[in-house]
C-alpha cells in the first residue's frame, strides 16, 4: 500500500454518502479521504460519523477529515477515527498542542487555512505526528478579504507553508483549490505555479452536497521529488475531472461545472490537459 507521505492522489468522498465509499475506493486513487466537515451538512454530521465508523470497522483503510477543533463534533469524530483511520485530516489547524494531543501515535494531516495557522505553520509542521500540511487557500483568502485566485495575494502564505514543511522535515504541502477545472490551460498553469513554489499536491474544496475531488501528494523525501512536469501528470487535475464527471448535475458545486456535462466530455478535457503538460 502507498504510504501517506508518498501517495500521489487523494480522492475525497462525503461521509453522509456511504453508497459512494466503495466507488471512491475503486477509483484508483492512492488514498481515499472521507469527509465529515465541509461536505456534510450539520444535520447529517452524526450519521456521517457512524457511516465512517462502520466502514473503518469493516477493515477499510482511509483518511478521514474530521470537524475542526472547538466544533461540537470534534471530540467524537476523533474518538471514532483516530485508532482506526490511516490518519485524520484536521481542518483549521492552528494549535500545535492540539495536534500533539491526538491519541497514540496517530499520523495527521493539518489543513492550514487561517492567518493564525500560517503564522504558526513552523510549529504545526514540527509536531512529530504531522505527515504533511495542506493549504486552505479559499478560507484564508476569505479571512484576508482577498481573491483566492490571486497569486500575489497568497504568495507569502504559500511560501511560508512550503518553508515550514521543509524546515520540519515533512513531505511538501498540498496546495489549495482551483475552480477552473474546465479550463485545461488555466489548470495546467496553476499546477506549474504551485510546483515552482514547492508544492507537490493540489486539492479541490467540497460542498455540502458533493465530495471533494482528489488531492495529490508526493513522498516525504524532498530530494526524490520528481520534476514538476512529471508531477503534474499525476496531480489532482485528472481526479478533479474524472470524479466530478460521475457526480449528479444537481450536485455540481459551481456554475463552471455545467461545462462538463458527462463522462466523455470530462475525458476529452483530461486528454487536453495532459497534452498541455507533456
Amino acid at each position: 500500500m502507498t504510504t501517506l507521505a508518498s501517495a500521489r492522489t487523494f480522492a475525497f468522498v462525503p461521509g453522509h454518502r456511504p453508497d459512494r465509499f466503495a466507488r471512491a475506493m475503486a477509483a484508483g486513487a492512492d488514498v481515499v479521504v472521507i469527509d465529515l466537515e465541509d461536505a456534510v451538512a450539520r444535520a447529517d454530521k452524526v450519521a456521517a460519523r457512524e457511516n465512517v465508523r462502520a466502514w473503518l470497522q469493516d477493515g477499510h483503510e482511509v483518511v478521514v477529515r474530521v470537524n475542526p477543533i472547538g466544533s461540537p463534533w470534534y471530540g467524537e469524530d476523533v474518538d471514532a477515527v483516530a485508532a482506526r483511520a490511516r490518519a485524520p485530516m484536521l481542518p483549521k489547524a492552528e494549535d500545535p498542542g492540539a495536534l500533539a494531543a491526538l491519541p497514540g501515535e496517530t499520523p495527521v494531516i493539518p489543513l492550514i487555512e487561517s492567518a493564525t495557522g500560517i503564522a504558526r505553520a513552523a510549529q504545526v509542521c514540527a509536531v512529530a505526528s504531522v505527515v504533511r500540511p495542506a493549504f486552505g487557500s479559499v478560507d484564508l483568502a476569505t479571512q484576508l478579504g482577498a481573491n483566492h485566485r490571486s497569486r500575489n495575494a497568497l504568495l507569502h502564505a504559500r511560501s511560508a507553508l512550503v518553508l515550514a514543511a521543509a524546515s520540519a522535515g515533512c513531505a511538501p504541502p498540498i496546495d489549495g483549490v482551483i475552480t477552473a477545472i474546465d479550463e485545461p490551460a488555466a489548470l495546467a498553469d496553476d499546477l506549474r505555479h504551485a510546483g515552482e513554489l514547492g508544492f507537490t499536491g493540489k486539492s479541490r474544496s467540497p460542498t455540502t452536497t458533493s465530495p471533494r475531488p482528489a488531492k495529490r501528494s508526493s513522498g516525504r523525501e524532498r530530494s526524490s521529488r520528481p520534476p514538476v512536469t512529471d508531477l503534474s501528470r499525476c496531480w489532482t487535475a485528472r481526479w478533479s475531472i474524472a470524479r466530478w464527471s460521475c457526480v449528479p448535475r444537481r450536485s455540481w458545486p459551481c456554475p463552471g461545472m455545467a461545462n462538463i456535462r458527462h463522462r466523455d466530455t470530462a475525458r476529452s478535457a483530461l486528454r487536453a490537459l495532459r497534452a498541455t503538460l507533456v
